[in-house]
């Protein structure tokens, strides 16, 4: 059986509380995952597409959220990256207490 070629982006962004996070971003044409890797680690924030529909996801930081080439509907995850590293921090913040962000 052969692996899915995931591509890998290391992705930054600032918490409204100030503190910088920094995580990855993998992900291939029908499945992504964030991982939040500093101040602390934390995953679980992805999503996966149905193999059928004509989607796929891409990280191209010059191209709008959502867009059409010439083989499927396309929807960029570079707009959602901090989004997603927010919301694993916060989680981590009210799950695991013990998560204090090193500065």
């Amino acid at each position: 059986m052969s692996e899915i070629p995931y591509k890998t982006v290391a992705i930054e962004s600032i918490a409204k509380d100030g503190t910088p996070l920094q995580g990855e971003l993998r992900y291939w044409s029908k499945d992504y995952e964030v991982v939040l890797t500093n101040p602390f680690q934390k995953d679980g924030y992805g999503r996966h597409l149905i193999l059928m529909a004509p989607v796929k996801y891409v990280y191209e930081p010059d191209k709008p959220s959502e867009y059409r080439d010439t083989s499927a509907y396309c929807l960029n995850l570079f707009h959602l990256k901090d989004e997603a590293l927010q919301k694993l921090y916060e989680d981590a913040l009210q799950t695991d207490k013990h998560h204090e962000p090193k500065r």
